[in-house]
């Protein structure tokens, strides 16, 4: 269930926070590159060999707003990071084939972030670099390292109990942050067709009412499943056929119409990156946010895995 979980947010993170299909072509540019004594390596596609840690700084030019202060940036190396090795398991090489999400290249950063491509990149660099070789634990176990951009008020409790330290913490400041809230409207028809993509095996009658649509809810108020009479969705499913960028939603008649209201951006699972951001601007560091977010856990050194 735990790696059903994991699989699913990671899935879902990709299509929402990562709007490019990225491969790195070559981290040798005239930017700094890092080549730190590494254990560990990544093989790319072109079947060069890079050490984990200089491909960490592509990943998180992947995750993250690099314009976030630096205590964010660091708690995401190590999610990162932490992610990265649970990819790995038990050895020191693994082929970027084998992973969910690939490095962003300089080329693309720069397409990005354009004229603050080096002050961004400097900044990721020396996320990785002041965090070398940390990854988050729980004992002594890799922590699922999930993350989202915005919380819907209160991060999510992991219901399975694989993962116990997701516990759901208040967000106070992310109802606050610009695009909290996403508003999006369908005619009945087409909320209807939106969601008869998805399956052909799952094919509802149009038009359909917010009020036949069943939502089961989770403690927290994210959706778990949608279900009209006896077809039913996933949440996942749900939000990337409508297009809305949040687990939490919530559907009204308006009109002849259906709105979708959402909260947040993501699945609501582990570290806020907006809610992080506010805590580091506070004087707040990485270990801190990461113990705040992820109950019980610890920041260790992994070099000797």
């Amino acid at each position: 269930m735990k790696g059903k979980i994991v699989t699913l947010v990671l899935l879902f993170l990709a299509s929402l926070l990562f709007p490019y299909t990225m491969t790195i072509l070559c981290f040798d540019t005239g930017l700094m590159s890092y080549q730190p004594e590494d254990l560990y390596s990544v093989v790319l596609e072109n079947e060069k060999t890079v050490s984990a840690e200089q491909y960490l700084v592509g990943i998180l030019a992947q995750e993250i707003d690099p314009s976030m202060e630096q205590e964010t940036l660091k708690a995401q190396a190590i999610l990162a990071r932490t992610w990265l090795y649970r990819a790995m398991g038990t050895k020191t090489s693994v082929s970027e084939s084998e992973l969910a999400i690939h490095a962003m290249t300089l080329s693309q950063m720069k397409s990005v972030w354009g004229e603050d491509e080096y002050l961004y990149y400097e900044k990721l660099y020396a996320a990785v670099v002041e965090t070398a070789g940390k990854c988050l634990y729980y004992g002594n176990e890799l922590a699922a390292p999930l993350f989202h951009k915005i919380s819907a008020g209160m991060t999510r409790y992991d219901q399975t109990g694989d993962c116990p330290y997701l516990v759901g913490v208040d967000c106070v400041y992310d109802a606050e942050s610009p695009g909290y809230q996403t508003v999006k409207q369908f005619t009945k028809e087409e909320f209807a067709g939106k969601l008869n993509q998805i399956d052909k095996a799952r094919q509802l009658s149009a038009p359909v009412n917010a009020a036949d649509v069943t939502l089961t809810l989770d403690a927290q108020g994210y959706v778990m499943n949608l279900q009209v009479s006896e077809i039913s969705f996933s949440a996942e499913e749900a939000a990337l056929a409508l297009g809305i960028p949040s687990l939490w939603f919530r559907l009204e008649d308006y009109a002849d119409t259906i709105r979708v209201i959402a909260k947040g951006i993501g699945h609501g699972y582990g570290m806020s990156q907006y809610g992080a951001d506010r805590y580091a601007g506070e004087g707040r560091d990485y270990k801190w946010i990461l113990q705040h977010y992820f109950q019980g856990c610890e920041v260790k050194d992994s070099s000797g895995r």
